[in-house]
């Protein structure tokens, strides 16, 4: 591993890096780690990746957490390659590598956590293009035919790929009727759309 890290030009002694060069490399990282995942998962859902890899993580059509790393093994080393396409493109300081590969790691954890829940008070709501648990329930929701919602963390290649408009759709029919449901019953809106059964989307 040690030489795989000196091969691509990665520095592991003195100095350390600066704030700043910490800052940006971790920018970088983030981009180049979301892209990348990114296509992944979207070449995961063809065909032949679907069949052959990607249908295991998929037998949970409403993932919780423990279902979160729940995938064929050749998937879990696939999606590996994101996580050290960056600091390989872009070589820096080891300790900015394993900055953003702990980053990653509990941004996956803080997912499995809150999987199939959408809590008001979650950080994550203050990040701006955050994709989250009711973004990618709705990835499961659809099940094997999806084409909508390939994104890992952030939801901007999703948008500019035209791969979330099925889950916009969605989720403004279901804010519309549950409005139209509140309104019916005297009561004001509160919550999210998840507080709508599948079965009163399906009933549309």
């Amino acid at each position: 591993m040690l030489k795989c890290i000196k091969l691509t030009g990665i520095r592991t002694g003195l100095p350390l890096p600066s704030g700043g060069e910490m800052f940006w490399q971790l920018i970088v990282y983030f981009l180049i780690q979301d892209y990348a995942s990114y296509w992944v998962h979207r070449l995961l859902h063809s065909n032949w990746g679907y069949e052959k890899i990607h249908h295991v993580h998929h037998e949970y059509s409403a993932p919780m957490g423990f279902a979160a790393t729940y995938a064929h093994w050749s998937e879990i080393l696939i999606l590996g390659v994101p996580a050290f396409l960056g600091p390989a493109l872009v070589p820096g300081h080891i300790t900015n590598y394993w900055l953003c590969y702990l980053k990653r790691v509990h941004i996956m954890l803080f997912n499995a956590m809150q999987c199939r829940y959408d809590f008001s008070w979650s950080p994550t709501k203050f990040i701006p293009l955050y994709g989250g648990a009711e973004y990618h329930d709705y990835h499961h929701y659809v099940g094997c035919q999806s084409q909508s919602n390939f994104a890992s963390v952030f939801t901007y290649f999703d948008y500019l790929y035209g791969t979330d408009k099925g889950y916009r759709s969605h989720k403004s029919i279901i804010l519309r009727k549950m409005e139209e449901t509140l309104e019916r019953n005297g009561h004001h809106r509160e919550g999210s759309y998840n507080s709508m059964t599948s079965q009163d989307f399906k009933s549309e």
